[in-house]
């Protein structure tokens, strides 16, 4: 077996802004992207490892979410965030995956 771990660290940063407004190109939106796609890797393995009796956990790619981090982007943002931390949207996000990868026969 011919396994390889990768750690996949995805920073996502947006445009900043009062939340009351529906800001466009955030880093919330850049992430989901990021975490659809990586999802959909991982359901299609899921499935073909669920569909196959012959196969075991060595024989798919996993991945597997680890770590999502959220940031204000800047002081005048923290310094606001601590008085009232609903009204300032989150500007930066970074998240971390583990995937373990195997050759297809």
């Amino acid at each position: 077996m011919n396994l390889r771990f990768l750690e996949v660290k995805v920073t996502a940063k947006g445009n900043t802004g009062h939340s009351l407004i529906l800001h466009e190109n955030t880093a919330a939106e850049k992430l989901q992207k990021v975490i659809t796609k990586m999802l959909e890797v991982r359901t299609k393995e899921k499935l073909r490892l669920e569909s196959n009796p012959d196969l075991g956990l060595g024989d798919v790619t996993t991945i597997n979410m680890t770590m999502l981090e959220v940031y204000p982007i800047s002081k005048l943002q923290l310094d606001h965030w601590k008085e009232r931390s609903s009204d300032w949207r989150c500007t930066l996000f970074r998240e971390d995956f583990k995937l373990t990868l195997f050759p297809r026969n």
